[in-house]
């Protein structure tokens, strides 16, 4: 279990869990697929530098207003991927 870096949520076992994004939506995105909120799963994110967590609802959250997709982890520099 993991706490959402953003709003604190407890993140499940199950959300953390390291499962394929569909091949559908990784071919659409390339190699940006793994920096896109999984929100066919909804599965969490990790920080590949820091190893923090952002629950699914915040990652599709903060990925709308920035317009961008890419979660950059403000605290450490890191950028959010999917497991």
């Amino acid at each position: 279990m993991a706490t959402c870096a953003m709003c604190g949520k407890t993140i499940s076992a199950n959300e953390m869990q390291k499962d394929v994004v569909s091949g559908v939506f990784a071919n659409l995105l390339g190699a940006n697929a793994k920096y896109m909120p999984n929100v066919m799963q909804g599965l969490a994110m990790k920080c590949e530098r820091c190893g923090a967590w952002i629950c699914n609802s915040c990652a599709v959250s903060n990925a709308q207003r920035s317009g961008a997709g890419m979660l950059k982890h403000e605290n450490c520099g890191g950028m959010f991927v999917n497991p």
